[in-house]
């Protein structure tokens, strides 16, 4: 007859018999340097015996999170998730860096051509006035859409990144927000 023992029962009994011999022993009462010394085994012990579960390919930043699903995942590399968002958050400042220039620019144009409009004669030129409204809004509305573009280019660049290289699914905390929750009405 064979008896298997899986690898969580194994780890189980060592931490249990480590735990209980010294304990039953009622002998001598161990020092503080043998608590250390018995403490630093049973964790390297503990640690081999998670690099043995792992297997030899495992990253060094692997750690066990819980996707969407709620299912277990150990393959998650800490460091690619990091350089994901940081990759993210870096092209969503130059969108917004690239938003202002061009909000800017377009602030610039309409103060100029109302100025031009109303210096051109008594009562104002009414077309110029109504075009440069019509450009500054022409303007804006282009300027928010290459704004909504780049952030959602940016939100599924990082999503596939995540997916394919750091082998993580992103919990809905690290999801694109809706439009208007980061942008404004001028």
């Amino acid at each position: 007859m064979t008896t298997t023992v899986s690898l969580k029962t194994a780890v189980i009994g060592t931490l249990m018999l480590a735990l209980l011999v010294p304990a039953m022993s009622f002998a001598a009462t161990p020092t503080v340097t043998d608590l250390q010394t018995q403490y630093q085994t049973l964790m390297s012990k503990f640690e081999q015996l998670k690099s043995e579960r792992r297997g030899p390919n495992a990253s060094s930043t692997a750690s066990s999170t819980k996707d969407r699903s709620g299912k277990a995942s150990t393959t998650v590399d800490r460091t690619c998730m990091a350089a994901a968002v940081a990759t993210r958050e870096s092209v969503i400042k130059t969108a917004w860096t690239t938003f202002t220039s061009s909000i800017t620019t377009a602030l610039d144009k309409r103060a100029a051509a109302l100025a031009a409009a109303w210096g051109a004669s008594a009562d104002g030129n009414r077309e110029a006035v109504k075009k440069a409204w019509a450009d500054w809004k022409k303007d804006r509305a282009a300027a928010n859409t290459e704004l909504k573009a780049d952030r959602k280019e940016a939100w599924d660049a990082f999503k596939k990144t995540a997916k394919d290289s750091c082998k993580m699914t992103t919990p809905k905390e690290e999801g694109l927000e809706k439009s208007g929750s980061d942008s404004i009405n001028l």
